[in-house]
């Protein structure tokens, strides 16, 4: 019997990294650059997350 249709296993750890990422970019946008923190960095730690975090200020 599968449960894939009620409880996707491929999505647990996504909605704590999506609530992380969103909170960066609302940081990001609602305050001028200043350093990272280390937290911040903790928080953006996959690389996907990081590289949007630090191309957003390298592209601006």
């Amino acid at each position: 019997m599968r449960t894939t249709k009620t409880r996707p296993t491929r999505n647990v750890s996504s909605p704590k990294m999506a609530k992380h990422n969103i909170s960066n970019q609302r940081k990001s946008d609602s305050q001028p650059f200043s350093p990272m923190n280390e937290k911040d960095l903790f928080l953006a730690h996959s690389r996907q997350s990081m590289a949007a975090y630090i191309s957003k200020y390298l592209i601006e």
